[in-house]
């Protein structure tokens, strides 16, 4: 599109801005949008700052995406849902987006019931593996969720609606239809997520339960399945992937497995309030505690309520594929530190079978991960209008940045560069780039004109 015609286009939306207010017009605008930083670079007069939100049309989305003015967008009906997230405001989840880290580039492994890929999903699922096949002679490739569990576990890890890490990739590997399944598959499951499809994360909101007063128990049974669920996760934390897993939901001080298992990161489970919620089981296999009743989540037929330990996990999960792309090296020993050293502390003071060392902090987390640079430079990310890359002022003192970037695939296809200057205060982030997903972007950061940290990354068509 010529800069005349973006002109007008961009006049329209500032237009639109005047109308903001009345309900009919709320009405007829169901999408929200976020101006593209590059769009600015064309405008005569003032500009809107690139962190304001303005309502449009399905006509005028179309009109935005195509002209590549739109940085991010959604549905205006989020608005309705943000109340019904406690789970992400307790632990901060907001930063990590804020400063450009949804996990891009990391792979997840949800072992569970499948997955349901609903609209707001699909950007991010892999294909996984449907074990219960093997037996029954049906489609291996076919993770279609009949339960629900797979579904509401995803959905707090990278759905656009509910999500924590919204740029990681999913990979389903499916091994229960009902609320009891084999343990066979679940090996498989964990060997494969690693050796087949290279996961970073694992989540396993599943586990079996060490009682010694269930009925017929049999202590050489149990101590056999322990160590063979003990060997395949070690087997992948050996192979770089971080393994969380659910405490259970007994209430009860016996430990499940695999949370029980050297290297799995357990989680426990906290109510709105903060306090523990007594289903959740209470042991030396806790690590952390996370938001898990009353929580909101995809489902197999839209959105429903639910909570356990089993919706605490991928919490966590998130939280470890955030740190997976900020640091495609870090361990499970290396992340456990960091979870340690910036969990929120809760119950007794320090380490409890209750919530472990604390609960999780997100922004505490994100943060701990930049370590002492002053700026940190985000991975791209990656939305449905395009990509763009987020620098954060990490220091206590203000700082000027020089972004240099060169883009195609933004403005109707067109090749674009810019240079700008920006002063951040502390804590102040600012985003560049705005190009389509087929797109390519390079760019270069500078500090104060000092070549503190020069970087050109590119994203293949």
């Amino acid at each position: 599109m010529k800069v005349n015609g973006l002109k007008k286009v961009f006049l329209l939306l500032l237009l639109c801005l005047l109308c903001a207010g009345a309900k009919a017009w709320a009405e007829e605008k169901p999408y929200i949008v976020k101006l593209n930083h590059a769009v600015q670079l064309f405008a005569d007069g003032p500009v809107r700052k690139s962190q304001q939100f303005v309502a449009v049309s399905e006509e005028e989305l179309a009109e935005y995406l195509d002209a590549g003015m739109v940085q991010t967008y959604f549905p205006n009906a989020m608005v309705e849902l943000y109340g019904e997230q406690w789970n992400l405001d307790y632990i901060q989840a907001g930063f990590p987006e804020r400063v450009g880290c949804l996990g891009q580039e990391v792979k997840v492994a949800v072992i569970d019931s499948g997955l349901q890929e609903l609209d707001n999903l699909k950007d991010c699922v892999l294909e996984g593996y449907n074990f219960l096949a093997e037996d029954t002679g049906g489609d291996t490739t076919d993770t279609t969720d009949k339960v629900g569990h797979g579904t509401f576990v995803s959905g707090i890890i990278a759905s656009d609606t509910y999500g924590i890490a919204k740029n990681c990739k999913l990979i389903p590997l499916k091994c229960f239809d009902s609320k009891t399944g084999n343990l066979l598959y679940v090996l498989y499951a964990l060997y494969d997520a690693v050796d087949v499809y290279n996961a970073d994360v694992i989540n396993m909101s599943v586990g079996f339960m060490d009682d010694p007063t269930a009925t017929g128990y049999d202590e050489e049974l149990m101590k056999a399945m322990i160590e063979e669920i003990d060997k395949a996760v070690q087997y992948a934390t050996d192979k770089g992937a971080i393994v969380v897993a659910a405490a259970g939901n007994n209430g009860v001080s016996y430990i499940s497995y695999p949370a029980g298992s050297p290297g799995t990161i357990g989680v426990s489970a906290i109510a709105k309030n903060g306090a523990w919620c007594s289903f959740s089981q209470y042991n030396n296999s806790v690590f952390i505690a996370a938001p898990g009743a009353e929580l909101k989540s995809t489902s197999i037929t839209g959105y429903t309520s639910n909570g356990g330990t089993s919706f605490a996990t991928p919490h966590v999960t998130a939280m470890a594929a955030i740190a997976k792309s900020m640091d495609k090296k870090i361990t499970t020993d290396e992340f456990k530190t960091v979870l340690k050293n910036t969990a929120t502390d809760a119950g007794t003071t320090g380490y409890d079978v209750y919530y472990g060392h604390g609960v999780l902090n997100c922004e505490a987390a994100t943060k701990a991960l930049m370590g002492k640079e002053k700026v940190y430079i985000s991975p791209i990310v990656t939305t449905e209008s395009g990509s763009y890359v987020t620098i954060y002022n990490h220091s206590e003192e203000e700082l000027t940045v020089e972004c240099l970037f060169a883009a195609n695939g933004g403005l109707g296809n067109a090749f674009y560069s810019n240079r700008e200057q920006k002063t951040l205060a502390s804590g102040d982030v600012f985003s560049f780039g705005n190009i389509k997903k087929s797109g390519l972007l390079r760019y270069m950061v500078w500090n104060n004109l000092t070549a503190v940290q020069p970087l050109a990354i590119s994203r293949e068509k």
